[in-house]
């Protein structure tokens, strides 16, 4: 060991340059890793539109579906009937769309 020592001061001294001391080094992606990034308040609300929008889409997925087979005519066609209910939902459904898609866009465009 102690030769060892004897030798690299012999090198160190013989040579007109410093040998380089190797250190531990950081590549970019630990160093982007240990930083914390806080998110804009803009992006905050938009990620609680976005998970309102998502729970929205779930629950008209989830919604139930009518089985017009087995039922009568009258049930399905008549001024009360399931047909008329199932189109106005449907048509609320579609007021609905419109400005979150207009949302979507504009969150998509200020991403970008």
């Amino acid at each position: 060991m102690i030769e060892l020592k004897n030798e690299m001061m012999k090198m160190k001294l013989e040579r007109p340059y410093i040998i380089p001391i190797e250190k531990q080094r950081m590549n970019e992606d630990e160093k982007e890793n240990k930083e914390v990034i806080g998110l804009p308040e803009d992006w905050k609300k938009r990620r609680i539109q976005i998970e309102t929008l998502e729970k929205k889409w779930k629950e008209w997925n989830e919604e139930k579906r009518m089985e017009l087979n087995g039922m009568n005519w009258d049930d399905i066609w008549s001024f009360d009937g399931e047909l008329p209910k199932i189109k106005q939902n449907v048509l609320i459904q579609m007021d609905d769309i419109s400005p979150i898609i207009k949302e979507l866009l504009f969150c998509q465009s200020s991403i970008k």
